[in-house]
C-alpha cells in the first residue's frame, strides 16, 4: 500500500540525511540536480547526498542546492574491510551472483568543507585496495576519525545494525562503543529506518531472509542501545527514488547490477517505502518517537556547505605557502 501523504502537510523538521543519486549506479534513480528540488518541495531546508563509493554527484548537487536555496550536505556509504576476527553477523551472506561477501557499510558525513576534505582521503584510500568494492580499512578510518568534522552514521548494513538484527545486543554495543570511541559520542549516530518491514520478509540475494526480525523489532533493538549508550538516534530513510511508483524502475536497475532475471524473488525488497518522503509522511510513520525527525533536523543543521563552487583550491604543496602553491598550479596550467 502507498504511503503517500493524505493529510495536510505537518510542522514536523526533518531533513534526510541519507540519499542515494543516480551516481550509485544501478542503485537509484534520482539525478542529484532533483534532490535539492524534491527537498524544496517537501519544505525542507537541509538535504544530503550519499552516493556508494564516491563523490561523483557532489558538484551536479551543490550547484543545484545553491540555485533552490536548500544547504547541502555530502556524505558517502563505503563498505568497511572485515577481518578473520569479524562475525558472521558483520560480514555478511555471499550472493550467489556474486563470490564476494556482503560487507557491512557506514554512511560517512561531512560536516564542513574540511569534512569534505577528509572524506576525500577516505574514498582514494578505500579505491586504492584494487578492482572489485572499495573497502575502508582500519587505517582509513583511524585517519578518517583524526582529521575530525566527519558524522558517522550507523544504519541497518552498519556493523551495528547487523549484530542488532541477529539480536545480539551486547556484541553490538561492543562494536558501538568502537565507533564511539574513533569518531566521539557527538558524532556517532545510530539511524533508525521504517520500510514497515514484516518478521521474515525482507529478502536476502532472491529469498526470505529468516534472520529478519522485522523493522519493529529493529527499531526498538536501536532506541534500546541508543539509550543504553547514551547515543544519539535519528530517522532516515535510505532513499532510492523519488516517488512511490519509481520503485518499478529501481527494481529494474538492482536486478542489471546482479545480472539475474527481473523477478520477484531478485527483488531484495518488500516495499517501496525507499522513496523522497516529506516530513508530513515521517511524521506518520513515527508518530510514536517524533524526537528522531527532531534529531535529523538538528543533525543537518550541525553542517555548512562542503565546497564553495567557483573558487580555487590548490594542494598544498610540501614546504610551500597556499599562496605559492596556488602560484605554481597557475603557471602550470598556462
Amino acid at each position: 500500500m502507498s504511503d503517500r501523504p493524505t493529510s495536510p502537510p505537518t510542522d514536523a523538521r526533518f531533513a534526510h540525511l541519507s540519499v542515494r543519486s543516480t551516481f550509485s549506479l544501478r542503485d537509484a534513480t534520482i539525478a542529484p540536480e532533483r534532490i535539492p528540488v524534491a527537498a524544496a518541495e517537501a519544505g525542507m531546508r537541509h538535504v544530503a547526498l550519499t552516493d556508494r563509493d564516491g563523490l561523483s554527484g557532489a558538484v551536479r548537487f551543490v550547484r543545484a542546492a545553491e540555485r533552490v536555496g536548500i544547504m547541502p550536505i555530502v556524505g558517502v556509504e563505503l563498505a568497511l574491510a572485515v577481518g578473520p576476527g569479524v562475525t558472521g553477523a558483520l560480514a555478511g551472506a555471499p550472493s550467489p551472483a556474486r563470490s564476494a561477501p556482503d560487507e557491512p557499510r557506514v554512511t560517512l558525513v561531512a560536516c564542513d568543507s574540511d569534512g569534505f576534505a577528509a572524506l576525500c582521503r577516505a574514498i582514494s584510500h578505500a579505491h586504492a585496495h584494487g578492482r572489485g568494492t572499495p573497502l575502508l580499512d582500519d587505517v582509513g578510518l583511524d585517519a578518517l576519525a583524526d582529521a575530525g568534522h566527519v558524522i558517522a552514521l550507523l544504519g541497518v548494513d552498519s556493523p551495528v545494525g547487523r549484530l542488532l538484527a541477529r539480536g545480539a545486543s551486547d556484541a553490538a554495543a561492543t562494536e558501538l562503543a568502537r565507533w564511539r570511541g574513533r569518531f566521539g559520542t557527538e558524532s556517532t549516530v545510530l539511524g533508525v529506518r521504517d520500510h514497515r518491514v514484516a518478521p521474515g520478509g525482507r529478502r536476502a540475494h532472491g529469498r526470505s531472509d529468516p534472520g529478519e526480525p522485522g523493522d519493529d523489532v529493529r527499531i526498538a533493538r536501536t532506541l534500546a542501545l541508543a539509550k543504553r549508550s547514551g547515543v544519539r538516534a535519528v530517522a532516515v530513510n535510505d532513499v532510492r527514488h523519488e516517488q512511490p511508483d519509481d520503485v518499478i524502475v529501481a527494481d529494474v536497475l538492482r536486478c542489471m547490477r546482479l545480472g539475474v532475471p527481473l523477478a520477484d524473488r531478485h527483488l531484495g525488497r518488500t516495499t517501496s517505502a525507499a522513496w523522497f518522503t516529506d516530513p508530513a509522511t515521517m511524521a506518520r510513520r513515527f508518530r510514536e518517537r517524533p524526537d528522531l525527525l527532531e534529531g535529523a533536523a538538528d543533525l543537518a543543521e550541525r553542517c555548512t556547505a562542503p565546497l564553495t563552487l567557483g573558487e580555487i583550491r590548490a594542494p598544498r604543496l610540501t614546504g610551500r605557502s597556499p599562496e605559492q602553491s596556488g602560484a605554481a598550479l597557475n603557471g602550470r596550467s598556462r
